[in-house]
């Protein structure tokens, strides 16, 4: 602000910021054991609690708020995705968390996606990937190279909500998201996101919220009911209901 009669400003920057915004999935990181990542307000927040410093990242000027954070494997990277103003495409940055300089911008007008906000996202092993799930009314999941801003491939994934998204951590060339009665494994190839075979048995379709991978082709899921589901080369191989 300025003083009446005065030509000196001020300019006001947080030094400590209280609370976390828990609405988001996967919300809180440990880039080491002395340092947590996590969103509160328009911030991301890297907390030093050895040193009980806190530095930030702050939304860009015309953000709506944060929408899914998403840690690099090597933990040197962090991608912020935020709400866009209404008629405005999606908008995920890429940060060094180290300095907190901006990487790289990565835009779903890329696509040609109508949506708003990306649900989530998620780095590849190498850190060198990067999936971003766009949220209604497209749901279209974008595979990028990010270090280039390229975009890779796209997928329509659902007209339902998607809640997760992941490389395999064994072979980054396969994808899977999990959603309102969507649970998917793709290839990543040449452009495309091929859906590979899968099956659920006779299960009906539930929410399935979130999924982990046990082994490259092992993965639990977690249904909206407390089922957990075992698959194996994604078909299903046991269950554990609630």
């Amino acid at each position: 602000g300025r003083r009446p009669g005065s030509s000196f400003t001020m300019e006001l920057v947080p030094a400590q910021v209280f609370g976390v915004r828990a609405s988001l999935k996967d919300h809180i990181w440990y880039i080491n054991e002395q340092t947590v990542l996590y969103p509160a307000g328009s911030h991301v927040v890297v907390s030093s609690l050895d040193q009980k410093l806190q530095r930030f990242i702050p939304c860009t000027e015309r953000s709506e708020g944060i929408t899914a954070i998403a840690v690099s494997p090597n933990r040197k990277l962090v991608a912020v995705a935020e709400l866009a103003p209404d008629g405005e495409p999606a908008t995920a940055t890429v940060y060094d968390v180290a300095t907190l300089k901006r990487k790289k911008v990565l835009s779903a007008a890329a696509a040609n996606l109508a949506t708003r906000e990306f649900a989530c996202m998620a780095f590849s092993a190498d850190s060198k990937g990067l999936i971003t799930q766009g949220g209604s009314p497209d749901w279209t999941l974008l595979h990028w190279h990010w270090e280039k801003g390229k975009l890779g491939a796209a997928s329509k994934q659902s007209t339902a909500p998607i809640f997760q998204c992941s490389f395999n951590p064994y072979d980054s060339s396969v994808v899977c998201v999990t959603g309102d009665g969507v649970c998917r494994f793709m290839r990543v190839t040449d452009q495309l996101l091929k859906p590979l075979p899968g099956a659920m048995g006779k299960r009906e379709p539930q929410g399935y919220l979130c999924h982990a991978w046990l082994s490259e082709d092992r993965v639990v899921v977690a249904t909206d009911a407390g089922d957990l589901l075992v698959l194996e080369a994604g078909e299903l191989k046991g269950a554990l209901n609630s």
